[in-house]
């Protein structure tokens, strides 16, 4: 391999969000600090350290955005100070990095645009898109159902119009994503819609930590589930919201109610979407669900992995579409290091992690019948019940992160030398 580069990781609000350490974002600024040599560029304070990174070299722009609520004039002054943002950093890599074959790296969302304008001045720029870029059109049409629609034409027009956020990545030299192949998942639509030349795609996966489990002591989860006052333990971990599927697992659980199921109860773990609790409330009550469901909003990483650790059935229910079919999620390798069973929309990114009936079980998007009969059989079967447990450590393994890492670091560094953007020295 060649010797250390320099890379100067452009990441706005890094330090804000590091929260879990198992986080895609993190761990990736994590991989290139222990491989190479990292500069990280961000806004914001330190609120909890990273373990395993006190070797990264943090610059933080001197001033900091207080606080503001939503609307026109708030997202007006977030850009304000991004563009001030983008100004620093760029002062900053004129003056230590030009002419030096410096790297740097940047995510899928505005810090592109200073990525971009670091090529034109002679960096090297990696795009890493851990997303498709236009997952941001979510919270666009959002602000459209809230009638905000000053806000909606702000953002959509600053964004994908301004900002060029749909041509901008044709740009990089190396576009890294989340992919088996590149005629699938997110690499085929960066090639097909985004303009983005094959040859500058780097393949890699999510991954986990393995040992995730608390071990907390207790019944295990999983035995005794149709025992007399034992709940059977549904949850689901992520973003809690209409579009991520919520209301298919709400409509599940009436089905298994209305089957007999009565012992099941739906634990729902993540921040709820603004403005959404009055509709997820009287979703749940419209169904006849009092009781059966339990939002717990966000919580700490260590709380979230002790709930994953008590569930019986773990739920991934995204819907399909463009920006979500190629998602690895992250939360669904954590169940599985954990020895959960999972149940997931049979999604292109799904697949590369679960295998239907050898380590969890799939499904139908948007369906919840087709849901809510997998649940079924896993509370009526007990020899599947175990074979997916059993299946379902072993089955990640793989995706252990510095495995992921490793093959990154090999596909990277060979990407670069046989395109002639690094020496081999």
């Amino acid at each position: 391999m060649t010797d250390r580069l320099k890379v100067y990781a452009v990441c706005t609000f890094a330090i804000d969000y590091a929260g879990a350490a198992n986080r895609a974002f993190f761990q990736r600024l994590l991989f290139l600090c222990q491989r190479q040599g990292l500069v990280l560029l961000t806004l914001g304070r330190n609120r909890g350290g990273w373990p395993g990174a006190e070797a990264m070299e943090v610059r933080r722009y001197p001033a900091e955005p207080t606080a503001m609520r939503g609307g026109s004039l708030a997202h007006l002054l977030r850009w304000w100070f991004a563009c001030r943002f983008a100004v620093w950093c760029l002062f900053i890599l004129r003056k230590e990095a030009w002419g030096q074959g410096t790297v740097v790296h940047t995510f899928q969302n505005t810090d592109a645009v200073i990525g971009y304008l670091a090529k034109r001045l002679g960096c090297l720029w990696v795009a890493d898109c851990l997303d498709m870029p236009d997952l941001y059109d979510e919270y666009v049409q959002t602000m459209k159902a809230k009638r905000k629609y000053l806000t909606a034409v702000l953002l959509g027009w600053g964004y994908f119009k301004l900002l060029g956020m749909r041509r901008i990545f044709r740009h990089a030299d190396v576009v890294i994503t989340t992919a088996l192949t590149t005629e699938e998942g997110f690499a085929r639509r960066l090639i097909d819609e985004y303009g983005v030349d094959p040859e500058k795609l780097v393949l890699t996966t999510n991954g986990t930590s393995l040992g995730l489990s608390t071990k907390t002591g207790g019944e295990p989860a999983g035995r005794g589930r149709r025992e007399r006052g034992r709940p059977f333990r549904l949850l689901y971990v992520g973003s809690v919201c209409r579009e991520r599927g919520v209301e298919v697992l709400l409509a599940a659980m009436a089905i298994l109610r209305e089957a007999g199921i009565t012992g099941v109860v739906l634990d729902l773990v993540g921040p709820v979407a603004r403005g959404y609790a009055p509709a997820l409330e009287e979703a749940a009550r419209r169904r006849q669900l009092n009781g059966g469901v339990n939002v717990r909003g966000f919580l700490p990483h260590p709380q979230a992995l002790d709930l994953i650790e008590k569930a019986d059935v773990c739920l991934f229910p995204f819907p399909p579409g463009p920006a979500l079919d190629g998602v690895m999620p992250i939360k669904v390798y954590e169940y599985l290091a954990m020895g959960k069973i999972v149940v997931a929309s049979d999604l292109v990114g799904v697949r590369s992690i679960i295998r239907d009936g050898v380590n969890g079980l799939l499904v139908r998007p948007d369906d919840p019948a087709d849901l809510a009969a997998a649940v079924r059989r896993l509370w009526e079967d007990d020899r599947l019940y175990q074979s997916l447990q059993q299946a379902a450590a072993k089955s990640v393994e793989p995706f252990e992160w510095s495995r992921v890492h490793e093959r990154l670091d090999q596909s990277l560094m060979a990407n670069l030398l046989n395109r002639g953007l690094l020496s081999n020295r």
